[in-house]
């Protein structure tokens, strides 16, 4: 996986943070090509100078509001980094910047329930709510004196939370008859939800490298992902301060390997708007999952476009959905609109946070939401497995959701009191 250049990952942001100021000219296209920043700044306020000012931060300055603002609204599409004519990756800026803060303690107070250990947990809420001990196909530590295995299925923090898509996928690796063992967060994490998204570098490269320890002992030889945030630490961060002895691969690329062991008996015969996330096009899988899609028989995809620069992803709002609600959800509203104006029936997106911010339209019958998983297996004439969160979206109240869900979150060992602090965030619509 290549060389290790840095001993840590906070030396890898100092380094490339020391590179970007030799470089950057503070020609502002980054700036003048944010799609967040009038959401940050009303009016453009700011925006001559902001980036000087973040500059400065980050050789020692002055901490600002601004400058606070900036990156912890930033939702990480990258368009920033796509304009630099430098070719500095800005957005590793943004997250040096966040590093800083949160030495200070300087982080949004609603970042504390993403990350991981802390309770209540936004992840586990929503898993506790739709899935039962029992039911969960995953492990959520290590296992003990488990012999090797081929492959270790890894989702993250945050596909628990969609554990029709999780126990769709592994359903699918049971078919393929692969050697896997699968495994889950919160107590084992990627740190994505440390760093970037909250700046607390040290906590993240600690939970890197247990996560590492943990799949290196059982001598898989690949790791398969089904979270874009966690593929970007794997094969970005992770090789420049730590040696993988496995493979790294998302989930569709390892399904579009495996085409032709996968029987498919039924021609969908529908169109499915496919959206191209910003973590997606960062990371180069939009292509594999598109070739995969190709493959249902039956199944037409149409792609969307951002209407106002083609060559711009359509942004759910991404991190600053943890760090800055407000701003993330205005963010993900013109994602949602353009959805909306192709008159799509059905919408499909591989990034967790595009799938949370289509969930309060899809409740009023506007269009369904498809995951892959559960379209293979339909392929395969295969049951598919029940969407729960979109059940409880269609609930009229966040005191009807408790009502349906208690029997599972009391199994899970949560608590009415953890579930009145979590609702309102998710379903805000409902009240």
């Amino acid at each position: 996986m290549g060389e290790r250049r840095y001993s840590s990952l906070r030396q890898y942001y100092e380094e490339t943070v020391r590179e970007a100021m030799e470089e950057c000219t503070l020609c502002g296209e980054c700036v003048r090509n944010c799609q967040t920043f009038p959401l940050i700044f009303p009016g453009g306020k700011g925006q001559g100078d902001i980036m000087a000012k973040l500059l400065d931060f980050l050789k020692g300055g002055t901490e600002s509001e601004e400058v606070y603002r900036k990156v912890f609204g930033c939702d990480g599409c990258g368009n920033c980094s796509s304009f630099c004519p430098q070719g500095i990756d800005v957005l590793l800026l943004h997250e040096a910047a966040k590093i800083k803060l949160a030495d200070r303690q300087a982080f949004p107070a609603a970042v504390n329930f993403v990350l991981p250990g802390r309770r209540p947990n936004l992840y586990d809420i929503l898993s506790s709510l739709q899935v039962r001990p029992e039911e969960k196909r995953w492990l959520t530590r290590p296992p003990a004196g488990v012999k090797a295995v081929q492959d270790v299925v890894f989702l993250g923090c945050s596909l628990p939370s969609f554990p029709h898509v999780a126990a769709g996928f592994l359903e699918i690796m049971e078919e393929l008859e692969e050697d896997f063992v699968a495994l889950a967060g919160d107590e084992l994490c990627c740190g994505t939800s440390l760093c970037p998204a909250a700046g607390k570098v040290d906590e993240a490269e600690q939970k890197a490298r247990e996560l590492v320890e943990s799949i290196t002992k059982l001598s898989a030889r690949r790791v398969i992902l089904l979270c874009t945030g966690c593929y970007r630490q794997f094969t970005e961060f992770y090789p420049k301060f730590l040696d993988l002895d496995f493979d790294v691969v998302y989930y569709t690329q390892f399904l579009f390997e495996k085409l032709g062991m996968l029987e498919f008996r039924r021609p969908l015969e529908r169109t499915v708007v496919l959206h191209e996330s910003c973590m997606t096009r960062r990371t180069g899988l939009f292509e594999p999952t598109k070739g995969l899609l190709g493959a249902i028989p039956g199944l037409k995809l149409v792609e969307m476009k951002n209407p106002e620069a083609e060559t711009q992803t359509l942004c759910c709002g991404g991190l600053a959905n943890m760090t800055f609600p407000d701003i993330g959800q205005r963010r993900g509203s013109t994602l949602v609109e353009q959805t909306m104006r192709v008159m799509a029936e059905f919408v499909l997106s591989t990034c967790p946070f595009c799938q949370l911010a289509f969930y309060p339209h899809a409740r009023t019958g506007a269009f369904a939401i498809q995951n892959i998983p559960g379209l293979i297996l339909e392929a395969m004439g295969r049951a598919t497995y029940e969407d729960r969160l979109g059940r409880y979206w269609r609930c009229e109240s966040v005191e009807k959701i408790i009502a349906e869900s208690r029997e599972f979150f009391e199994a899970n060992g949560r608590t009415e009191e953890e579930m009145r602090q979590i609702l309102p965030m998710v379903f805000p619509v409902l009240g």
